[in-house]
């Protein structure tokens, strides 16, 4: 069972990678400017989070299981914020396109281990009640992602949205030092990695799961990447 505050945080985790990911869509069109690059050119900064939030995905599942769901939350806190900061210094859009690989594969920790800590502490009712806040939570998020990156991106641009990006990590990563206990069972060891994905890819269910997302999940992207940058400014 999870405190009060151990469950408030719980919740800020997860919603910690649908804000991460909406905050930074009114800043693409700073992107565009400061980077000298065309309007797909800067899209491209979202569809390189896609990819490294898919290898984020794979990596802290195994790595909580090895090593603990603590561990692999500081880590994952740890290289988000380490991305941010390579953002805020990118020199060139390459960089850029590095800094953002770097910052999904470290979000990437909010959904999967977050999810594997509430049911290393909660079943059945108590489980089901827990997702349905959740729910809740994770469905207002992207809204307000947008809605505050488009104030820091008129105020601060695109280094305003990485800075406030980098604080919430280093945000969240206190309290998990503080509030986050271990909930990995203590016999629980993990499988090798391999074997775990094969026997996921023969998984009918499994397989059908993840195409509904993809089907659910395409319809935000394509007004996250292009919807920002068809904007113009209205002069008098």
């Amino acid at each position: 069972m999870l405190g009060r505050a151990a469950r408030v945080l719980v919740t800020a985790l997860l919603m910690f990678p649908q804000i991460a990911e909406t905050i930074y869509s009114p800043a693409l069109t700073d992107i565009s400017a400061q980077f000298s690059v065309s309007a797909p050119q800067a899209a491209q900064t979202l569809s390189v989070y896609f990819i490294g939030f898919a290898v984020g995905v794979l990596l802290w599942g195994g790595f909580s299981d090895r090593y603990g769901r603590r561990p692999a939350l500081l880590a994952g806190l740890g290289v988000y914020a380490m991305g941010c900061l390579m953002a805020l210094w990118a020199a060139d859009f390459s960089l850029l396109l590095a800094a953002r690989i770097v910052t999904a594969i470290g979000a990437a920790t909010g959904s999967v281990v977050t999810l594997t800590v509430l049911r290393d502490c909660y079943s059945g009712r108590q489980l089901a009640g827990i997702f349905s806040f959740i729910g809740l939570a994770l469905a207002v998020s992207p809204a307000v992602g947008v809605y505050i990156g488009g104030g820091l991106t008129a105020i601060w641009g695109m280094r305003g949205v990485f800075s406030a990006l980098a604080l919430l990590a280093a945000a969240l990563l206190l309290g998990c030092l503080r509030l986050m206990p271990e909930t990995r069972p203590q016999n629980r060891a993990g499988e090798p990695f391999l074997r775990v994905l094969r026997r996921m890819a023969g998984d009918k269910y499994i397989a059908l799961a993840a195409i509904l997302v993809a089907a659910f999940k395409r319809q935000p992207v394509q007004l996250l990447q292009p919807g920002p940058l068809s904007l113009r400014p209205i002069r008098s």
